[in-house]
């Protein structure tokens, strides 16, 4: 299933909760509630609960970079 196809589907379950997804670059899509910090130097992604999970992605420089600028528009 292509990327697009999923971010249909997410919008379709969840409705206007679906805006907690966010595509990042060509590869993956991620709750931002779970971002916990963007290296955008070492290209890393670390997703975690602060409690049971810390997973890191390898996330292009460019994909970083608009992930950081979107979230930094949503705390505004």
């Amino acid at each position: 299933m292509s990327l697009i196809k999923i971010e249909q589907t997410l919008t379709q379950q969840f409705g206007k909760e679906a805006r907690m997804f966010m595509r990042v670059g060509k590869r993956f899509i991620v709750n931002y509630e779970y971002v916990y910090s963007i290296n955008i130097g070492k290209q890393r992604l670390v997703l975690s609960d602060l409690e049971r999970f810390a997973y890191q992605l390898q996330v292009s420089k460019e994909a970083l970079r608009c992930m950081k600028n979107l979230l930094t528009k949503k705390k505004v």
